[in-house]
C-alpha cells in the first residue's frame, strides 16, 4: 500500500515536469524556426531585389520606340535620294505607329513596315529594318534606285525610271534632277504608267542609255530622245543635223551607234546630208533619206 500510495503521489509531478520540459522544448523550436525564416528572408532579400530588377530590365529592353533611326545602306555611295530625308524619317516612324504589336520586339512584324515603306516610296530599292539587342530605337535601312531617265509624255506627265524600267517618281516631286543629268525621252506610243510598276522593258532603257553614252563619247549633242508610235523603235535627233536617226530598241545599242557614226562621217567626207533620216535599225546596215 505504501509503495502504490508513493509511485500515485510520484507521478503527477513526473507528468508535469515532463509536459512542461516538452512545451518549453516546442517553444524553444519555434523561437530557433523563426529566428532562422528571419534570418533567410534577411539573406536572400538582396538577391530576390536583384532579380526583379533584371526581370524590369529585360521587359524594359523589349518595348520598341516608334521613332527608329533611318540610315542609307552601305553600298550607296555616290547615289542621290530623290525626296528629301525628312519625309523617309516620317515615312518609318508612320510604319511603326501603324500597329499595336510594333511597339515591341516578340510582335514586331519587320517586313510588313519594309514592305510599306517600299510601296510608299517606289524610288527606293531596298528597305530592311534591324532591331537592337539593347536599347529601344530600331534601324532602318534604305538605298535608293539607280535612276536612269525621264520619260515624258502629254498624258502621263514626266517621271524618272530606274534601269529595271519602273517609274519611280513624278519629276515634279523629285528633287536634285538636275545634278543627275538624265536623258528626257519623249513617249509617242501611249506607254501605261502606274508607279513602282514597269513602264519599259529593262533591255529598253539599257538601249537608251548605251546609245546615249556613245553618241556623247563622241561630243555629239542630243537635242530629241523619242518613242515613235512603231513599236521597239527609238528616234533621235542631234544637234546641227536636219534628220533623225532610227534605232531598234531589241538591237545593240552599241552597235547601232557606231554604224551611223560611220555612216555619218562617211556622209560627211562626201558632203552629204540626208534630208529625213538614218536608218541603223537592221543590224550591220544602213539606210538614208
Amino acid at each position: 500500500m505504501f509503495s502504490y500510495h508513493a509511485n500515485r503521489s510520484a507521478r503527477p509531478d513526473a507528468a508535469r515536469r515532463s509536459t512542461k520540459k516538452l512545451a518549453d522544448g516546442l517553444a524553444n523550436a519555434s523561437a530557433t524556426m523563426l529566428r532562422g525564416t528571419h534570418v533567410n528572408w534577411l539573406k536572400r532579400g538582396p538577391m530576390l531585389a536583384g532579380l526583379a530588377f533584371v526581370l524590369l530590365l529585360a521587359l524594359a529592353n523589349l518595348l520598341l520606340s516608334s521613332s527608329p533611326k533611318v540610315m542609307v545602306a552601305s553600298d550607296t555611295s555616290g547615289q542621290i535620294f530623290l525626296r528629301p530625308p525628312a519625309t523617309y524619317v516620317q515615312g518609318a516612324h508612320d510604319a511603326f505607329a501603324a500597329s499595336f504589336f510594333n511597339r515591341n520586339k516578340i510582335t514586331v512584324n519587320t517586313g510588313a513596315i519594309a514592305s510599306r515603306m517600299h510601296s510608299q516610296f517606289p524610288e527606293l530599292a531596298s528597305v530592311s529594318v534591324s532591331l537592337p539587342f539593347f536599347g529601344m530605337r530600331p534601324v532602318v535601312y534604305i538605298r535608293p534606285a539607280t535612276p536612269k531617265i525621264l520619260l515624258a509624255s502629254a498624258n502621263n506627265g514626266t517621271y524618272v525610271v530606274d534601269e529595271n524600267g519602273r517609274a519611280l517618281i513624278a519629276s515634279q516631286q523629285a528633287t536634285h534632277l538636275d545634278k543627275l543629268h538624265l536623258p528626257v525621252v519623249t513617249d509617242q506610243s501611249g506607254l501605261a504608267v502606274g508607279l513602282g510598276k514597269a513602264v519599259l522593258p529593262s533591255g529598253s532603257v539599257s538601249f537608251i542609255t548605251e546609245v546615249v553614252g556613245q553618241l556623247q563619247t563622241k561630243h555629239i549633242t542630243i537635242n530629241t530622245l523619242t518613242l515613235p508610235k512603231a513599236s521597239n523603235e527609238l528616234d533621235v535627233q542631234v544637234s546641227g543635223t536636219p534628220y533623225s536617226i532610227k534605232f531598234n530598241l531589241q538591237g545593240n545599242g552599241r552597235a547601232e551607234a557606231g554604224t551611223y557614226l560611220a555612216v555619218a562621217a562617211q556622209l560627211q567626207r562626201e558632203h552629204k546630208t540626208p534630208a529625213s533620216y538614218i536608218d541603223v535599225r537592221v543590224d550591220q546596215r544602213a539606210y538614208y533619206w
